[in-house]
C-alpha cells in the first residue's frame, strides 16, 4: 500500500507540473527523469504499474479519484479538466 501511494504522489506531481493531459509511458518517464521514483524502486514494467495504479485509483474512486481518463492510456488531473 505504501508503494502504491509513493506512486500515485510521484504521479500526481508529474501530472500538476505539465498541467495537461500525457500518456501513461511520459508520466513514466518524467517520474524518473525528475528523480520522483527510482528505476530500481520501478519493477520490471514501471509504465504498465503507473498505468494500473491510475486505472484503479479511478474505478476505486470515481469521482474523487485526483486522476481522469482523456483518452487510452492518456490522464490528466481532475482539477485540469475545463
Amino acid at each position: 500500500m505504501e508503494k502504491n501511494n509513493a506512486w500515485i504522489d510521484a504521479i500526481i506531481k508529474v501530472l500538476d507540473e505539465a498541467k495537461t493531459s500525457l500518456h501513461y509511458r511520459d508520466i513514466t518517464n518524467k517520474i524518473f527523469e525528475k528523480g520522483y521514483y527510482t528505476k530500481s524502486d520501478g519493477g520490471s514494467t514501471p509504465s504498465m504499474t503507473v498505468n494500473k495504479i491510475i486505472g484503479t485509483n479511478i474505478l476505486d474512486h470515481g469521482e474523487n479519484s485526483p486522476f481522469v481518463r482523456v483518452g487510452r492510456g492518456i490522464f490528466i488531473l481532475r482539477k485540469y479538466i475545463k
